[in-house]
């Protein structure tokens, strides 16, 4: 068995992606490091928007984790016996978004809880309640923008999109809501599970371009 320790914390640090304020591009030539040996990719680590985004199959294989493809659901999964309390990788389910270029990872528990909808340049994901009496509401969404048009239409300005990173020319961003959901009914489960989602959400997500 492999020891995760020094390996696990300094590649987890690398692929915790903070959601902070305005937009830069990607540094050339970043070298990808696990436990002092580089760990080579065709998909290469990028710095954008002041997060570091690395390549799942490349690094989860470096920490002796499995990476699946799930055709029939379209999902690929994470697995790695890594500790989450060190800021490693931890068993996750990852959303693919358009084709295997990029995923979304969201915590295994999630699953019966969310509800993806693809529409052309866009994945929307829906809060679905346990209590199946109560309407889904509008979780948070992944835009995918032709890099041209994200600057015409000035959507960093609104204030309402977090770039994840960009690839290829198009700008992939997060969409949350403007309010929560359920908010009129601030008393119901429903209202504090999602918003102790959505601020989840916000401080932890993870997103990575793949080959």
């Amino acid at each position: 068995m492999k020891k995760m320790g020094k390996k696990s914390l300094f590649c987890g640090v690398l692929a915790t992606a903070l959601l902070v304020s305005g937009m830069t591009y990607a540094a050339p030539a970043i070298k990808l490091m696990v436990d002092g040996k580089e760990v080579k990719s065709d998909a290469q680590a990028q710095i954008i928007n002041g997060r570091v985004f690395v390549p799942a199959r490349a690094l989860a294989e470096s920490l002796g984790g499995e990476v699946q493809w799930d055709q029939k659901d379209k999902i690929v999964k994470v697995k790695s016996n890594a500790s989450q309390q060190n800021g490693a990788i931890t068993s996750k389910d990852a959303y693919v978004i358009e084709d295997q270029k990029a995923l979304i990872s969201l915590p295994s528990e999630w699953k019966d809880k969310i509800k993806v909808e693809k529409k052309t340049n866009e994945v929307t994901f829906q809060y679905v309640p346990k209590n199946k009496t109560v309407k889904p509401e509008f979780f948070f969404s992944v835009l995918i923008i032709n890099k041209t048009v994200w600057d015409k239409d000035e959507y960093a300005d609104t204030g309402l999109f977090t770039v994840l990173g960009m690839q290829d020319g198009k700008v992939y961003a997060l969409q949350t809501p403007s309010e929560a959901p359920y908010l009129e009914k601030p008393e119901s489960p429903e209202f504090k599970e999602s918003v102790d989602m959505l601020n989840h959400l916000r401080q932890s997500i993870q997103f990575m371009f793949i080959k």
